[in-house]
């Protein structure tokens, strides 16, 4: 058995004695010590009870000096004891949190190689502007969202899952406001990664005959489409703010 192993044993000892034993201990201790140094009826007591049942003379007629012996002792254990137990409390609080760090740091790198920052808001400055996008940049941002939003991807560091769960409300409501309000456009495409517009039935510049109707309801579906999207930024810019300073990536 190595220091190490001996040491990590001693420190599992003493934690399952605190503090049921070693405070009450302490406190027999200084107790005793006390009532030596100011009660010569039950310092004789205590002298008498050991000296019957061990044949040793404790104060020796120094009553003062060995209540104030045991009263020094009691408190040095004490403060060696509770520092060793405060060690082991903040090695074992250090040692949870660099696991944490650990987890959640490959949960994050994870979802990086599925979609990096620089695609997600190149593609939202794509449809801000152009109101549009293709199959395959909707399916990044949902792969992205499902690997977050798995139960056992949680984030274990404090405050990250928080700002998490910001962006991917954010993310649940833009995906949705799209899947209903963006078309396959122009029709005649073909294959996997198709263009999709917004109702381009109301876009003059796409199928749109431009009525003052028609223009209104894109006009409301833009404002719409805008206010997702800045907060899906927003709340990505804070997520990843959030990921940076807890995790340091």
């Amino acid at each position: 058995m190595d220091l190490e192993k001996i040491g990590s044993f001693i420190l599992k000892m003493i934690g399952l004695l605190r503090p049921k034993f070693y405070n009450r201990l302490c406190w027999v201790v200084v107790s005793a010590g006390l009532a030596m140094m100011s009660s010569p009826l039950i310092e004789r007591l205590i002298s008498t009870v050991i000296k019957a049942n061990f044949q040793i003379d404790l104060t020796n007629g120094n009553d003062v000096a060995w209540g104030f012996g045991l009263v020094v002792s009691g408190l040095i254990y004490h403060l060696l004891t509770t520092s060793i137990v405060e060690l082991a409390s903040r090695q074992k609080r250090e040692e949870l949190d660099k696991e944490k760090v650990e987890h959640d740091k490959k949960i994050y790198e994870k979802a990086n190689e599925i979609m990096g920052a620089e695609f997600l808001l190149d593609r939202l400055d794509v449809m801000w502007g152009d109101h549009s996008y293709y199959m395959n940049d909707i399916r990044k941002m949902e792969a992205f969202h499902r690997h977050l939003a798995k139960d056992e991807n949680q984030f274990l560091v404090s405050g990250v899952q928080e700002s998490v769960s910001g962006y991917l409300n954010a993310s649940k409501n833009l995906i949705e406001y799209v899947s209903v309000r963006f078309f396959v456009y122009p029709g005649s495409q073909t294959g996997d990664n198709l263009r999709l517009c917004m109702q381009p039935g109301w876009n003059v510049d796409r199928e749109g005959h431009g009525t003052p109707e028609q223009m209104e309801q894109y006009d409301k579906l833009a404002v719409e489409l805008h206010e997702h999207i800045e907060t899906l930024i927003s709340e990505y810019k804070s997520m990843r703010a959030e990921i940076k300073k807890k995790l340091i990536i």
